[in-house]
């Protein structure tokens, strides 16, 4: 995935960014996403080089989740990393562990939804009305 494919998904609403500073991604930057209330959202690992995206994190705060997606080309580069600077890489923060979105297109759906505000809480009850 290229950075612009990301960058429109989440509507462009870049919030902040710098240099990542880990080893396991070359020429990496990260680039911070807000939603529609300028609240921090999550975050996209990418190459300045070539724009290839590394990795992007996205969280619901209010649900307790953190999603990842990893770009299978380089994610055991992280993972190597992670292990020699005696990290869990699955740890997004405090406890809470990723959730992994494999697809690439899945991923942007959550950030779209998210950044958007129109991405349904688990503790929103569904009910379905009788026509």
């Amino acid at each position: 995935m290229k950075l612009e494919k990301f960058l429109k998904a989440a509507a462009f609403r870049i919030c902040g960014g710098d240099e990542f500073q880990w080893d396991c991604y070359p020429n990496a930057r990260y680039l911070m996403i807000s939603d529609t209330d300028g609240k921090e959202v999550g975050q996209c690992l990418f190459s300045v080089v070539d724009q290839t995206v590394y990795e992007i994190d996205i969280f619901v705060d209010e649900d307790n989740v953190a999603y990842r997606w990893s770009n299978s080309a380089w994610v055991h580069f992280r993972d190597e990393e992670s292990e020699k600077l005696q990290v869990d890489p699955d740890i997004a923060y405090d406890d809470l562990r990723y959730t992994d979105i494999k697809d690439d297109d899945e991923i942007l759906v959550f950030v779209e939804k998210i950044v958007h505000k129109t991405y349904v809480h688990s503790h929103v009850q569904k009910i379905t009305l009788p026509e």
